[in-house]
Parts: C-alpha cells; sequence; structure tokens
C-alpha cells in the first residue's frame, strides 16, 4: 500500500474506498444512535441536540427572533440554553457576528433538523475542496470519513466547515484564481485563530491580490453582519472578550480537550506565564517555518500541508476536533503522491498522523497531553519533505 501511494497510484483505493464506505456507515449508526436515544446527545423529546451545536442552534434561533446580541449576553445565552440541558451547564458563543450571519437559517429548523443540515452541507463543502485538490472524488470519502471529522459530528462542531473554507482557498491559489481564493479566506475568519498564520504565508509568496480580496472579503461580511444585526451585536461580541480570556487561562474548557502547547503545558502544572512563553515560541517556531517555506521554492502542496498543520499549532486555543483541518493537508499529499515524488515513509507517518489524531482528547486524559503539538509536529516535517522524492530523482538524472 505504501509503495502504491509512493508511485501515484491509486491503487490504495481497492483498500481504503472500502474502509472509508465502511468507516462512514459506523458514524452513521453510532449517530444515529446517540442522536435518536433518548438523553445521549439529544434533550428530552429530542427537541435539540445537547453538544457545542446546542450553542450555534439556540444562537441562529435568537437571531431570527430579532435577538440576536442574546448570545454573547453570558447570563441570558445560559438561560435559554437551561431548557434543553439543565442550569449549571453552558455553551458559550464565541463567534463573530459573522458566523452568526452563515447561521442564520438554521434558526427557522428544529434543534435535530438544524443539525444534521449543517454537519451534512459542512461535510460536502469539506469534501467539494479536498476532491479539488486531489482532483478525484475520494476527496469527498477522504473529508467525511476520518476519525478527526466523526469527533466533528460528534461534538457538533464547526471544523469540517473551516477546512472547506481553508481548502477551497488554498486550492484555488493553486490554480492561480487569486482572488476566489481570497474571498475563500476571507470567509474563514468566522474562526480566526485558525488562521492567524494565513497572512504571513501570502506575504511571503507575494499573493498581493488575495490578500486585498480576503481583507475585502473580510470587511463585506462583516459590514453585512452589522447591517443585519445592528451595532449592539457587534458592541456585545467585544464585551464578552474578557470572559473568552478567562475561559481560556482559568480552564473552564477542560484542558486535556485541547491539542496547543500552551493547554499541555497548563497540564503539567505550569504557572500561565510560563505556558504561554511556551505557546508563543512555538509560534514564532511555526510562523518562522511557514515564511521559508512560502518564501522558498517547495511545491505549493508542501506548503499547503505546513501551513495547515502550522497554524493549529500556532494558537494556543484549538481543540481536538479542529484537527479536521488535516483533512486538507492529506488530500494535498495525496496529490503529491500522483507526481510520484512521496518518499515511502511519508505514508506511514501519515497514517500515524491520523491514528494519533483520533486520541489526542483520550491522550490527554490519560497524561500525555503533548500528543497533538507532536502529530502536527510530524505533519509539518512530512510536509518539508514531501518534495525530497522528486529532489532525489532530479539529482539523478
Amino acid at each position: 500500500m505504501i509503495e502504491a501511494l509512493r508511485q501515484g497510484r491509486w491503487a490504495t483505493r481497492d483498500r481504503l474506498v472500502p474502509a472509508a464506505f465502511m468507516a462512514l456507515a459506523g458514524y452513521l449508526v453510532v449517530l444515529g444512535y446517540l442522536y435518536i436515544y433518548p438523553g445521549l446527545l439529544t434533550a428530552p423529546g429530542g427537541t435539540a441536540v445537547v453538544n457545542d451545536f446546542l450553542s450555534f442552534w439556540v444562537a441562529a434561533r435568537e437571531a431570527v427572533g430579532g435577538s440576536p446580541a442574546t448570545p454573547y449576553r453570558t447570563e441570558d445565552f445560559a438561560a435559554l440554553q437551561a431548557v434543553y440541558i439543565g442550569a449549571g451547564h453552558y455553551f458559550a458563543f464565541f463567534y463573530p457576528p459573522t458566523f452568526l450571519l452563515m447561521l442564520l437559517p438554521l434558526g427557522l429548523l428544529g434543534g435535530l433538523a438544524a443539525y444534521w443540515a449543517f454537519q451534512l452541507a459542512a461535510a460536502l463543502a469539506a469534501g467539494w475542496a479536498c476532491s479539488r485538490i486531489m482532483r478525484h472524488w475520494h476527496g469527498f470519502l477522504l473529508a467525511a470519513a476520518l476519525p478527526t471529522s466523526f469527533n466533528t459530528y460528534f461534538y457538533g462542531q464547526n471544523s469540517l466547515l473551516a477546512a472547506a473554507f481553508l481548502g477551497a482557498g488554498l486550492v484555488m491559489l493553486a490554480e492561480g484564481k487569486a482572488i476566489l481564493a481570497g474571498v475563500f479566506i476571507g470567509f474563514m475568519t468566522f474562526k480566526p485563530q485558525l488562521g492567524v498564520l494565513i497572512p504571513f504565508a501570502l506575504i511571503a509568496g507575494g499573493y498581493w491580490r488575495t490578500i486585498w480580496a480576503a481583507a475585502l472579503t473580510t470587511v463585506l461580511l462583516a459590514t453585512l453582519s452589522w447591517l443585519v444585526f445592528g451595532t449592539g451585536t457587534w458592541e456585545a461580541f467585544f464585551d464578552q472578550t474578557a470572559f473568552a480570556r478567562t475561559t481560556l487561562n482559568h480552564g473552564l474548557v477542560d484542558l486535556h480537550k485541547m491539542i496547543s502547547v500552551y493547554a499541555a503545558a497548563r497540564e503539567f502544572g505550569a504557572p500561565i506565564e510560563l505556558a504561554y512563553g511556551l505557546q508563543i515560541l512555538t509560534a514564532l517556531g511555526a510562523l518562522v517555518t511557514v515564511w521559508l517555506s512560502w518564501r522558498g521554492g517547495a511545491s505549493f502542496p508542501a506548503k499547503a500541508i505546513i501551513l495547515v498543520a502550522a497554524g493549529l499549532l500556532a494558537t494556543p486555543f484549538a481543540l481536538s476536533y479542529d484537527l479536521a483541518l488535516l483533512a486538507v493537508a492529506l488530500a494535498f499529499l495525496l496529490r503529491c503522491g500522483q507526481s510520484e515524488s512521496l518518499p515511502p515513509w511519508n505514508a506511514t507517518l501519515a497514517l500515524g498522523v491520523v491514528l494519533m489524531a483520533a486520541v489526542t482528547r483520550l491522550a490527554g486524559e490519560v497524561g500525555f497531553p503533548f500528543l497533538g503539538p507532536v502529530l502536527l509536529v510530524i505533519t509539518i516535517w512530512i510536509g518539508w519533505r514531501c518534495d525530497a522524492g522528486q529532489n532525489v530523482g532530479k539529482a539523478k538524472a
């Protein structure tokens, strides 16, 4: 299988495609049971899901009902959720009003219907991006069937949507469609912490039209959300930033759920100052790596792999389900494989990354919180060495 991948064949199709379909079938069975059986991931009567998606749906419903600022008012928003999950538990909504604008149609649906509609749309969008990258419909399977995607479905999160925007932006850039690439990257700003290194990559590569298109798209989205929701909603969002910092600094989100160096250091008992210091050093290292790769002569797939992994490594606030973005990196790795440029060990390391990404939360719970950063460093190394086989071939020639 490794040799087939190295030689750029889709021979792995015979084994991996049936495995992917089996994984999807298994996901549907598990998710169907969890969302149908009362009390597991649904509220009494099946009126809503009781994971992170609850905050998306309730926020959308409030926006449709004329109260778009409510999701940013902690006590009011918690009271609305208490109807479904009881008092004492709360799913925060730390996203900008631009994401609330994207969620608006969900406010017209029931809780379960909204969940399935959102996850299906996000999976299809991510699948389209990965298929465009791989130049093969198997990209849909890659995006939907990875274990990291199951984590996204299970927690009701939006990481596949982020993967869709990031993947689409990068593949448009690879195809020379600079303006369209900027539009997709601009949409990704609904989760800005995951794209913190993108501007540096674009500057290093000299993609100025993409930068301007992304900036304009971001401004237009913000303006549209302001016109729809009003000034008060943006003010409430900015007022909530102090609570967001408290959530990160004081462990209101369980640290073992996170994949950052900051969270791992805190899990080992490091004070906040030291943990942030380590995170800053890690982010600087990630930035330098991205800058050098995008400034140099690496192939575009190699640059994309490095950017995806380094972006996840640079932020202190990334969780296990955010590893769904690795679908984009893996799609570019498979695109590399089509040109017979992959060293054979790349496939082995990629498989290791997939398996590790599936268990980062469990690893954190049992005392190994650095698994997330480790697998991201390995992914960066894969990207950095993606052209090694091609370079060897040129040297021999």
